[in-house]
Parts: C-alpha cells; structure tokens; sequence
C-alpha cells in the first residue's frame, strides 16, 4: 500500500479481500462525513461473500460513537449460519 489520499490507499483492496474465501462484514455510519456510503455499498457488491451493516445514527468512528450497535452487529454476523 502507497502514501496518498484516502482513495489511493484504499482503491486495491477489494481485489485484495477477494482472495479469501471467508465471510466478511463491511459497517458503516450513515452519517461518515469521511467515508461516503457508496464506498461500502461498493465494497459489499464488489468482494464476493461479503455483507454490509449500515448503523442509521453512527459516524465514522464507530466502535466509539455507537459500540453497543457495532457489537450486535458483530454478534449476528458470527453467529449466522455462515456456511
């Protein structure tokens, strides 16, 4: 990975991500004044078995601003059957 801006660090890992085969769990702030939603809608649609929670109230820092709301979205993800 290269120095740059947010977008040039970021734009080759889903290639990257789609070289293993587990479940992934993309969440987003609806309200991420950095990281538009389009950004993670792209990341679900583009790595394969990939899943995408979008907490209503959350920002961008997440485990932070809304971590009871992350939690159980963690929790449901892992205890789907995921296989």
């Amino acid at each position: 990975m290269t120095v740059g801006t947010p977008f040039q660090c970021v734009q080759g890992l889903p290639a990257h991500y789609c070289t293993y085969p587990c479940p992934k769990l993309v969440i987003q702030g609806q309200r991420d004044p950095y990281i538009p939603i389009n950004q993670a809608t792209r990341l679900r649609d583009t790595i394969p078995n990939c899943k995408l929670a979008v907490i209503n109230n959350g920002a961008h820092f997440l485990p932070i601003d809304s971590p009871d709301e992350v939690a159980q979205r963690i929790g449901v993800f892992l205890s789907a059957k995921i296989f």
